[in-house]
């Protein structure tokens, strides 16, 4: 039986007698009123269970340790009170990081399976109705009509995004000066690089100097394209292409290391010209990624299996010299360097599942919906630099 709602305006009619009793005694007393629910209904539909499907309370009223440690940000405003000289508590908390510990909870095989293909990242994302066949330029957009923009390019890797900018926007929101909240470009298509090597790419280049947004934030799977297995020697395809997202269907044989240094080299020139535009632009580098972070790895039969933690360095060791690459290009272009694993590793080490044993990934490579919108807290700056 799948749980319903609970409808807010529902349960303040028929609590309408105490609940007006209750605030008039909070504005006479010049008190600011918290409504804890700003964390769990939006608009008037309340959830009774997370992102997971796990209950938010523990009985019928309290809510449980973990649906308050993750989600009830409402109460953020009173330790900031407390704090002076604090503008935004989004610049000065320290990253969020599930490697860290303690362990709260050990995985189970329900959360293992609930991780599963959890990828949901379009909610409050609305299309754009593209005046032409093919604009080139934003398919999605959040929260329009501000006058600050953030342009989002890249694959999947940048949808997995979204999540933690609608966390960002509903913390705005809350806060009721969401129209200070940037609107927020997607340009973002599964399995397209987004690089030199893709057709699309100069177009969408030229539509980005046209739109002039303050910030820019490029995010794809770089060596899903970027592996190549020809040789210097052989004859360049013409023109030179990206390798297949599709791991079993390229081989990418047709793929030279030389041609990725071109490709790279010419992605430089063009961030480092939109950097000197005056656009913020932010890259994110390569993560932690692999069979161990997948859900389906983590099974054995009925029971929980492989959980071990991956070693970053490890990661990095064996892709190094993409990684190399990748990292000289983005600060050759005095782009500003995004490492998603800020938030999965504490120094070299990076649980696959978090502190209540739920997996990070819905796959081998794609962060989940839940654990982006709660712990993606390393694309914040993102956000703030189009505030500031």
């Amino acid at each position: 039986i799948k749980p319903q709602p609970v409808n807010r305006t529902a349960f303040r009619e028929h609590n309408q007698w105490l609940i007006g009793l209750v605030e008039h005694a909070i504005t006479a007393a010049n008190a600011t009123i918290l409504d804890l629910s700003d964390n769990y209904c939006w608009e008037d539909r309340c959830n009774v269970v997370d992102h997971d499907g796990t209950p938010i309370m523990k009985d019928s009223n309290t809510f449980t340790s973990a649906f308050a440690a993750e989600y009830l940000s409402v109460v953020d405003q009173v330790v900031a009170a407390a704090v002076e000289d604090i503008e935004d508590d989004e610049d000065t908390t320290e990253l969020i990081n599930t490697s860290r510990g303690p362990r709260v909870e050990a995985p189970t095989v329900a959360k293992i399976n609930h991780g599963v293909g959890d990828f949901t990242p379009d909610i409050d994302i609305e299309d754009v109705v593209s005046t032409g066949v093919e604009s080139w330029g934003a398919r999605q957009v959040m929260n329009p009509g501000q006058s600050n923009v953030i342009f989002t390019w890249g694959d999947s890797h940048a949808n997995q995004v979204k999540p933690r900018f609608l966390n960002r926007f509903m913390a705005h929101h809350a806060k009721t000066n969401h129209s200070k909240f940037p609107t927020i470009y997607f340009r973002s298509i599964d399995a397209h690089a987004m690089l030199p090597c893709l057709d699309s790419y100069q177009p969408t280049l030229d539509a980005i100097k046209a739109l002039k947004p303050k910030v820019l934030l490029h995010s794809i799977n770089w060596q899903r394209y970027l592996r190549p297995t020809g040789h210097d020697s052989d004859k360049q395809s013409e023109p030179p292409q990206c390798c297949a997202a599709d791991y079993a269907v390229d081989r990418c044989e047709h793929q030279r290391p030389k041609d990725v240094v071109a490709f790279l080299t010419q992605f430089q020139k063009d961030m480092a010209e939109l950097a000197s535009s005056g656009i913020r632009v932010f890259i994110a580098t390569m993560n932690p990624e692999g069979d161990q972070f997948d859900p389906k790895h983590m099974l054995s039969g009925d029971e929980v299996g492989d959980v071990r933690p991956v070693s970053k360095s490890a990661y990095r060791e064996a892709h190094k010299v993409l990684v190399g690459l990748v990292e000289a290009a983005i600060h050759g272009a005095n782009a500003t360097l995004l490492d998603y694993s800020d938030n999965y590793c504490w120094e070299d080490v990076c649980q696959v599942v978090d502190m209540y044993g739920m997996p990070l990934m819905k796959d081998s490579n794609h962060l989940r919906t839940n654990f982006a919108f709660n712990y993606l807290s390393v694309v914040d700056q993102v956000i703030t630099a189009a505030m500031s």
